[in-house]
This record gives structure tokens, C-alpha cells and sequence, in this order.
């Protein structure tokens, strides 16, 4: 017997791209004229994310460009999950939507960005380098529980730099069952519904830590964060262990530069765009 569509499912031929930032995966998805006219429904987006992440298995989010919303952005930019939710802020994700929109559409070198956590100026500073002001920082220097590491007892800090994030200072994350630790962490009830990302941090030195993080919605361990290395530097400096204002945040996928002022922040790394095509897909 042959199969009948559902009414509300309709073909759309899609614009994509590869991307990727710092060892963090996407799949851009480029809506930017379409949707000057129209937005996609919060159901069509989850499906959207779940559709591509089941097609491309190997991205960690989906990025989808649409026109803003704002009149002073150039471009908006959500963040859409594989299991169906949507991040607020991405800071590996919209350096590389930033890199997409110059080399696609011929944006200007510095532009801002529309997302759900606000209005990001993102600019290019050198080869395939981007920086993104983060904006201000929420830190609370104070536990807000502890929880067991290798049978050690850990306090969690929390951090909100445009995504929550609970951070844990270790002495060694070389050898944590990040993907175990972080799900016991991120579904803590304090956090709330949405749950929480989760960064495990080791000072090297003085402008130097290390970074794993555990996303939600990726649910696992992903090469970098630039939202989590934001939260980390901005907490260990707001905790004293660090003390310059330029922290080297060294990742799986590779090194991002946090630039923080003790209230707002810069993160300045990679973003590299991949083999650009149309496919169709049911949304």
C-alpha cells in the first residue's frame, strides 16, 4: 500500500553548508531571503534539527540564518539541536555564520548578528579568525551543590555567558568519563527543565586553562564551546585563579582566546566553511 503525506509536510529545497569551529561541528542552513517573508514555526524547526542531525550524525548543531527580527542586525542565527530543543547562544557557531555570510552574501568584515540571547557584533581580525563580543557575563563565585568525581566531593559553580553553564574545577580532565559526569550534571533539578551544559576545567597557568565540556542537546562531549570557554575563563577569573585579563582556553578541537574585562567578554578563534550545496528535504 502506498504511503500519503501528511498535509503539513512539504518539500523545501534547502541551501546548506558545512562548518566548523574550533573542532565544533554545524550544518549551516541558509533561509536568509525566504524568510524576509516568514518565519518557520517552532515545530518545523525542531524537525528541522532532528532531520539534519539524523542526516548528517557527525554535527554537533544546526545552524539556521534567517532575516532578523531586529533592524539593526544584519542576520538572525538559531541554534537548533538534534534531539529537537534550540540553544540560545552558539560562540563557536556564529563566528563561522559570520565567516558563511561574507563569503555567501558579501557581508562586511564586522557585523551584528540576531540570537535568542541578544544582539552579537562578530568581526574578522585575520585569516580565518573571528572575534564575538560576548556581552556580559553572569558568574556566581559561590557553589550552588557539590557532586562526586572519582569519589571525590566537587563544588559546581554557574556561569551564564548567553547559554548556562555549571563549571567544575579539576586538577586533571585528561582522563574523565566526560559523557557520564556531565549527564549526572547537566539534569540537576537546580538548573531547572532545560537542564545545563557542563564544563570541566584545569588551570595551567596564569592566562591558561583547559576546557571539556558536556552540551545539552548534543547530549555529550563535543571538541569546544566557545559559550562554556567563555563561562570557564570568565569564573576563574572571577574566583582569583587566573589573573590576566586575556585567557588561553585550550580545547579537544583547538585554542580560543577569551578576552575579559571582569563584566563583558570577547571570544576570538577559528571558523572555517566547507563545500556549500542544495538538498530537499520534508519539513
Amino acid at each position: 500500500m502506498q504511503k500519503t503525506r501528511s498535509p503539513d509536510v512539504k518539500k523545501a529545497e534547502l541551501r546548506i553548508a558545512a562548518a566548523e569551529g574550533c573542532g565544533n561541528r554545524f550544518i549551516i542552513v541558509d533561509r536568509l531571503k525566504e524568510l524576509a517573508r516568514g518565519s518557520l514555526t517552532g515545530k518545523a524547526r525542531a524537525s528541522l534539527g532532528k532531520t539534519l542531525g539524523e542526516k548528517f550524525p557527525a554535527t554537533d548543531s544546526i545552524l539556521l540564518i534567517s532575516a532578523p527580527k531586529s533592524e539593526t542586525a544584519s542576520a538572525m542565527m538559531r541554534i537548533l539541536e538534534k534531539d529537537g530543543s534550540e540553544s540560545d547562544m552558539c560562540g563557536n557557531g556564529i563566528r563561522c555564520v559570520a565567516k558563511y555570510l561574507r563569503d555567501a552574501h558579501a557581508f562586511p568584515e564586522s557585523m551584528l548578528i540576531e540570537t535568542k540571547a541578544g544582539i552579537r557584533k562578530v568581526g574578522h581580525t585575520k585569516g580565518n579568525t573571528y572575534a564575538v563580543e560576548m556581552g556580559k557575563v553572569a558568574v556566581n563565585i559561590r557553589p550552588i551543590f557539590e557532586t562526586q568525581i572519582n569519589g571525590t566531593s566537587r563544588n559546581v559553580y554557574f556561569a551564564n555567558s548567553g547559554e548556562p553553564h555549571a563549571v567544575i574545577f579539576l586538577t586533571d580532565v585528561s582522563k574523565l568519563n566526560i559523557d557520564k559526569i556531565g549527564r549526572q550534571v547537566r539534569r540537576n533539578p537546580i538548573f531547572g527543565a532545560g537542564g545545563s551544559n557542563v564544563n570541566f576545567v584545569q588551570i595551567i597557568n596564569e592566562d591558561t586553562i583547559r576546557v571539556r565540556t558536556y552540551e545539552r542537546g548534543v547530549e555529550g562531549e563535543t571538541e569546544a564551546c566557545g559559550t562554556g570557554a567563555t563561562a570557564s575563563a570568565a569564573m576563574a577569573v572571577k574566583r582569583g585563579i587566573v589573573h590576566s585579563k586575556i585567557i588561553n582556553v585550550i580545547c579537544n578541537g583547538g585554542v580560543l582566546k577569551i578576552t575579559y574585562d571582569g563584566v563583558n567578554a570577547i571570544l576570538e578563534g577559528p571558523a572555517n566553511v566547507f563545500q556549500t550545496k542544495d538538498i530537499l528535504l520534508n519539513l
